[in-house]
C-alpha cells in the first residue's frame, strides 16, 4: 500500500476512533448526570421516608394513648353498669316491699275504716243513752218535786 494511502488509512482510521470515542463519551456524560439526578432524588426520597416515619410513630403513640384512655373508659362503664345493676336490685326490692306495704295499708284501712263505723255507730248509742239519761233525771227531778223527795 501506498504511503499516502496508509496516511489517509491511519487518519481515517483516527477520525472513526475520535468519532466513536465522542460517540461513547457522550452518552457516558449524561449517563453520569442521570446518576447524579436519581442520587439526589434517593436522597430527597429517604427525607421524606424519615418524615413518614417520624409522623407514623407519633400517630402510633397517640394511638396507644387513645387506646390507654378506652381502656379505662372501657373498665369505668363495667363499674358504672355494675353500680346501676346494684341500684336496680335496691329499686326492685323496694317496689315489692312498697307493694307489700300498700296491700298492708290497704288491709288495715278497710279495718280502720269498719272501727270508726262501729266507734260511730257507739258514739251514736252513747249519745242516745245519754239523752235517754237525762229524760230519767229529768224525770226522777219531777217525781221528786211532787212527792217531796230528795232532788
Amino acid at each position: 500500500m501506498p504511503r499516502t494511502a496508509r496516511v489517509v488509512a491511519i487518519g481515517l482510521a483516527v477520525v472513526l476512533l475520535a468519532g466513536v470515542a465522542a460517540l461513547l463519551a457522550g452518552p457516558a456524560r449524561g449517563v453520569r448526570e442521570d446518576i447524579a439526578e436519581q442520587r439526589a432524588l434517593i436522597d430527597r426520597q429517604e427525607d421524606l421516608l424519615e418524615g413518614q416515619l417520624a409522623t407514623v410513630q407519633a400517630q402510633l403513640q397517640v394511638l396507644q394513648t387513645s387506646l390507654a384512655v378506652l381502656e379505662q373508659t372501657r373498665d369505668e362503664a363495667v363499674r358504672t353498669r355494675e353500680t346501676a345493676q346494684a341500684l336496680l336490685d335496691v329499686a326492685q326490692q323496694t317496689l315489692e316491699v312498697a307493694r307489700v306495704t300498700q296491700r298492708d295499708v290497704s288491709a288495715v284501712r278497710g279495718e280502720t275504716e269498719e272501727g270508726v263505723r262501729v266507734a260511730r255507730e257507739t258514739l251514736a248509742r252513747a249519745e242516745e243513752l245519754l239523752r235517754v239519761a237525762r229524760e230519767v233525771q229529768e224525770d226522777v227531778r219531777e217525781i221528786n218535786t211532787r212527792t217531796g223527795g230528795t232532788p
